[in-house]
């Protein structure tokens, strides 16, 4: 072999252009296939994680804030076994009118809210009165967190979210304030249970009872 012929034999490999293998069209398909799989067995599964936190968080929250703002309250207010009926009724600008409008200031809940509570608890909003019906008035309390009280009477309904899901146990949480106890979550009877024959609304004292914590065992989806 001639010099020449030595220096060609050196020259071409170091020309030589490498071609890294691809991957082919169904083994990209088989791959995104199998992701397909596992997001679909697993995003259900951290949504409603995801949803329980924001649930229990929201509800130690709200109870704490409240007990807070009740203690509080009775320093200046004396004790809640003294403080006024809460009441559910208003005075009305047209008592025949089909539309019933209670005269600003005259519903009995946003006076006793106003009176006993508004001064220690933070709100994103003006609160605003609600007619059940022709009888009754609740008035929403917004927090800034998203959530919101719905409060008639003794019996107070807390929301955890805004959404138009409407269902005991998984958006509303029943609570009712007694005036020895002071603020309780609602306990009735069978009817109310949370379980898949009840509709939900003791669900709230299930969820203090386990430390506001969400059991395994839950009947409801998020």
């Amino acid at each position: 072999m001639s010099d020449q012929d030595s220096v060609v034999e050196k020259i071409i490999p170091a020309l030589t252009i490498k071609v890294n293998k691809a991957f082919t069209l169904a083994e990209v398909l088989i791959t995104l296939g199998i992701i397909g799989v596992v997001a679909a067995m697993t995003i259900p599964t951290l949504v409603q994680s995801y949803k329980k936190k924001v649930v229990e968080s929201r509800l130690v929250k709200f109870y704490s804030t409240m007990q807070q703002a009740i203690k509080l309250s009775e320093i200046e207010n004396g004790p809640i076994s003294t403080w006024d009926e809460i009441g559910t009724g208003c005075e009305f600008v047209d008592p025949e009118a089909e539309k019933k409008e209670c005269i600003e200031g005259t519903e009995t809940p946003l006076i006793w809210y106003n009176k006993y509570l508004a001064k220690y608890i933070k709100i994103s909003q003006k609160p605003i009165t609600d007619l059940s019906d022709a009888n009754k008035t609740s008035v929403g309390i917004y927090f800034p967190d998203g959530s919101y009280l719905g409060l008639s009477g003794d019996g107070w309904n807390y929301f955890v979210s805004l959404s138009n899901k409407k269902q005991y146990g998984v958006t509303i949480f029943p609570f009712y304030f007694y005036k020895q106890q002071g603020l309780q979550p609602f306990n009735g009877p069978e009817s109310y249970a949370c379980n898949e024959s009840g509709n939900g609304a003791n669900c709230t004292q299930v969820i203090m009872e386990n430390g506001w914590k969400i059991p395994e065992d839950y009947p409801y989806k998020f």
